[in-house]
């Protein structure tokens, strides 16, 4: 057991991106924080058939967000994309440039919709987004399988509460990444709440230093990640059973 722990403290510092990883059967080693944004590495799970927005996709969404504000007066736009399992960077480029032009500045709100009302939000800075290299997965959910089985594994070992926000990516996203989402916290203190990214393949997670969240007057839980996985949420630190 002490070579075991030894071999998995050597890989954890080998690693760019500090990790926490159970061991099967007989417990967990301790991990350290995602300070700052890992390689990117984007993977695609999602519940949608994938649905990838690509320049041809957006240039009426933005087109439409530009002649609004220019017709409000505004300095600043909202591009809207519903539904969106991918976005290419060619369509994020798309945005940068047709506003630039228009002399305004722009936000893209990627929504997923249940029914007419929105289930979760991104908030993306296209610029950032533009230089990716590859689409970034958007899909979100905290009802699919995998957050459940995520949310039974954690409650296995941990003394904790738990709330789980499954993303499509896996790995980083090349920057921060704003979430709005409506999740069910009855079980935690929202005063206290820490953030985990964990990845059911490797089976490893790392804390989220600075998830910057809050509630907003809807009822929405925003935070910020780098990273997909699924999105643990809880209180404090973790307590071993």
């Amino acid at each position: 057991m002490r070579k075991l722990l030894s071999l998995i403290l050597a890989v954890a510092m080998i690693a760019g991106l500090s990790v926490s990883s159970f061991a099967a059967g007989n417990g967990y080693s301790t991990g350290s924080d995602a300070t700052t944004t890992p390689p990117y590495t984007p993977t695609v799970t999602t519940e949608k058939t994938p649905v990838e927005v690509t320049k041809e996709v957006v240039t009426k969404n933005v087109e439409a967000a530009i002649a609004e504000a220019i017709t409000a007066k505004k300095a600043s736009t909202e591009v809207v994309i519903k539904d969106a399992v991918t976005i290419t960077p060619e369509a994020f480029k798309t945005i940068v440039e047709k506003t630039a032009e228009a002399k305004v500045t722009a936000v893209v709100h990627a929504d997923t919709m249940v029914g007419k009302s929105v289930a979760s939000r991104w908030y993306i800075d296209p610029v950032k987004a533009a230089a990716l290299p590859k689409a970034i997965n958007l899909s979100v959910s905290t009802t699919n399988e995998e957050s459940k089985a995520t949310k039974k594994t954690f409650e296995k070992f941990f003394d904790n509460k738990f709330a789980v926000v499954s993303l499509g990516q896996k790995g980083s996203y090349g920057m921060d990444m704003d979430l709005a989402i409506k999740v069910d916290l009855k079980d935690i203190d929202v005063k206290t709440m820490s953030f985990m990214s964990y990845d059911n393949v490797t089976n490893k997670f790392v804390v989220i230093k600075n998830p910057k969240y809050f509630i907003d007057k809807n009822g929405y839980l925003h935070f910020t990640t780098p990273i997909g996985g699924d999105i643990i949420i809880t209180n404090g630190s973790l307590k071993s059973k």
